[in-house]
């Protein structure tokens, strides 16, 4: 499978596709974190808090939650706290084949994608879809084994809000 195909395919997938592992509310690691050390706070969050299995395929992967930096945008005014930080989404399919950028806005009330540029405000559909779903699955109630309520995600009204083109 191609890395295009893997992409559709994760497009095209919803929250009842997977088997989502919180590593965050549990306090048990994921077992992904980070070598990279940097100096004072830039690298405050060096572990993924969440995982997730394709369940029709194991071998296919999602990871998220590790913080980057702070992120800065004009856009984060829409928001009650305009505060922001950047996050990191690995997709695997039997080893890290893919990484995204996001961005944890409101205090983290969402997660959205990270714009090309703050100006013009566009992402790729495939970026708007990988981090809803990400965002669905950090509000979801039936976290352990993926299987529960619908999700709490306000995900398309932060999106709407923040006034985003789809490319």
């Amino acid at each position: 499978m191609g890395l295009d195909e893997l992409r559709r395919l994760i497009a095209e997938s919803d929250q009842g596709d997977w088997n989502v592992i919180d590593c965050f509310n549990d306090g048990a690691p994921s077992f992904l974190a980070s070598a990279r050390v940097a100096a004072g706070d830039e690298y405050s969050n060096l572990e993924h808090h969440g995982r997730a299995t394709y369940r029709p395929d194991v071998s296919i992967g999602l990871a998220w939650g590790m913080k980057l930096r702070e992120y800065k945008a004009d856009w984060l005014d829409r928001f009650t706290h305009a505060t922001a930080s950047f996050g990191l989404v690995d997709l695997y399919n039997g080893m890290l084949v893919d990484r995204e950028d996001y961005v944890v806005v409101d205090s983290g009330r969402a997660k959205l994608p990270a714009p090309r540029s703050d100006e013009r405000r566009v992402v790729t559909d495939y970026h708007k879809k990988l981090v809803k779903l990400i965002d669905e699955f950090d509000f979801y109630s039936g976290v352990r084994g993926g299987v529960g309520d619908k999700s709490a995600s306000e995900f398309e009204d932060y999106f709407r809000r923040a006034e985003f083109e789809v490319d």
